[in-house]
């Protein structure tokens, strides 16, 4: 099928953008005589020269000319646009052939083909897969005449936000006929970079240098990227709050599921930490508190902390950021009285640690720490995410209300608040010349962080009879059965885990 249309009164130039919006257009004209400038713009070119022989031209003082069209393949002789996202409208361009008298010349078969290009950023030059919709023009032969021809951008592709590169084809079979063509107006936005070897422009909606693709806020100026931890799901924390003794060493008395996303801007500087915490078992008498302490940090590079659940212990006083008072280091209190979030009867000692007692609803404690809020910062100044990697989180438990009384996993150093006459007694065999903490002479831990979901024990059992490699992982130093809390055949005893 043909198409015709009077372009009169469309703007000339190399690459034209109007002033409105709506009607921008993407011009190829040859007026500049030379392919290497339309080039540095971002337009390609197979097997297709510049003309400016009189009886070639078709408009102007240049036009394009193409190989001999004896080639029925797309990609013998062609010409490709910059990317750009393309509009409403319709695509128009001129074009004649030459050499239309005597046999050789005319052929059998003479046409332009226009066809869409896909951006895959997995592609070299970006360029994926070429769309089914397209259009041709098939030429009279023998035809001398300049023709106007007119193609509607496929609705599929109009206005959809995606950069798109338009192929122009010089087809033909037999005879030795070229095409000459100009006045190329295509509808739509130039989204070409050429600073970055012509790949599509990389749009920016909040200014913030991260392009939208390669970043999890494209509209928030002040935040860029999430940095979950643990990367995929949740963590387990247990404790045994009988330290310094080893107790009925059944690691259940807080079991507290745990992810945070440690939110950073395009300065690679952190926004915040939102903590999720859940409380999923409580195998305690006692009323326990759960604090973390953030190593090395000082409390003046923080401007606040909300969604904590700290009591009216005098001991547990807070500086006005939320953080807790009389510390050199951050230490926040996530709860005061880990029972606080269930509504236990009178009757009811433990949370979920006993196969027949009622199930209690997990307490989930959504906690944020803000470092930086709308680009301002605290006192302290601004805190890289490479000093606040998840290696700093250090959780631990208060035993009874006494401040001074603290579990932490294995070799973490205390809070400021920890009394150390309690090393050293009972089983417990830190030493804080050797920065030793929180394990028995055999090495064995009062609290344990796993990076993946895992169930706990019933009440009263022994940790190692539930999972059977852990002691032996625990005496190694970590060198045996690493892979210890996996549900491996021979690695747990089922009956003695709870899974909730």
């Amino acid at each position: 099928m043909n198409f015709f249309l009077n372009t009169a009164g469309f703007a000339m130039g190399l690459l034209f953008l109007a002033a409105n919006s709506s009607a921008q257009t993407l011009n190829l004209n040859c007026e500049s005589g030379n392919r290497a400038t339309e080039q540095a713009n971002c337009w390609g070119f197979g097997a297709v020269s510049y003309t400016n022989t009189p009886a070639n031209i078709v408009a102007g003082a240049w036009s394009a000319r193409s190989n001999s069209m004896s080639n029925s393949s797309p990609n013998a002789s062609w010409i490709k646009s910059p990317w750009l996202k393309p509009g409403n409208g319709n695509i128009t361009f001129k074009a004649k052939l030459e050499n239309t008298t005597g046999t050789s010349g005319n052929g059998t078969y003479k046409a332009v083909r226009l066809r869409f290009i896909t951006y895959d950023s997995n592609k070299s030059f970006g360029e994926g897969v070429i769309l089914a919709d397209s259009f041709q023009y098939t030429f009279v032969v023998p035809y001398t005449s300049t023709v106007t021809v007119s193609w509607p951008i496929p609705a599929s592709i109009a206005n959809s936000g995606n950069p798109y590169k338009l192929m122009i084809s010089f087809l033909g079979s037999g005879g030795n006929n070229r095409a000459n063509f100009d006045d190329l107006v295509l509808p739509g936005v130039y989204w070409s970079d050429p600073a970055n070897n012509c790949l599509p422009l990389q749009q920016d909606a909040d200014n913030d240098g991260i392009a939208d693709n390669d970043e999890d806020y494209p509209n928030d100026q002040f935040r860029a990227f999430n940095n979950w931890f643990p990367a995929s799901g949740l963590g387990t924390l247990l404790f045994e709050d009988l330290w310094p003794n080893i107790g009925d060493y059944d690691l259940n008395d807080l079991v507290v599921d745990y992810r945070f996303n440690t939110v950073t801007d395009a300065l690679a500087e952190v926004v915040e930490i939102k903590y999720t915490f859940i409380v999923r078992a409580v195998g305690a008498t006692r009323k326990n508190g759960f604090a973390f302490q953030l190593d090395d940090l000082d409390i003046s590079r923080i401007i606040k902390v909300t969604g904590a659940k700290p009591n009216a212990n005098p001991s547990m006083a807070l500086n006005a950021n939320g953080t807790e008072s009389g510390q050199g280091k951050t230490n926040i209190i996530v709860v005061g009285n880990v029972k606080s979030g269930f509504p236990l009867p009178s009757s009811a000692t433990f949370v979920n640690v006993n196969l027949n007692d009622p199930v209690w609803t997990k307490d989930t404690i959504n906690l944020v720490v803000t470092f930086k809020e709308n680009g301002t910062l605290p006192p302290g100044g601004a805190i890289k995410y490479t000093e606040l990697t998840p290696s700093k989180f250090n959780p631990y438990i208060i035993i009874e209300q006494d401040r001074g009384k603290e579990v932490h996993l294995a070799g973490r150093e205390p809070s400021d608040k920890m009394n150390t006459s309690y090393f050293g007694q009972g089983q417990d065999d830190s030493s804080e010349s050797e920065n030793k903490y929180f394990v028995t002479a055999n090495n064995l831990p009062w609290a344990l962080n796993i990076y993946s979901s895992l169930p706990n024990l019933v009440e009263s059992t022994d940790f190692t009879k539930g999972f059977v490699r852990f002691s032996s992982w625990a005496q190694s130093g970590g060198t045996q059965f690493a892979d210890w809390y996996l549900d491996i055949a021979g690695y747990r005893n089922n009956s003695l885990l709870i899974k909730r």
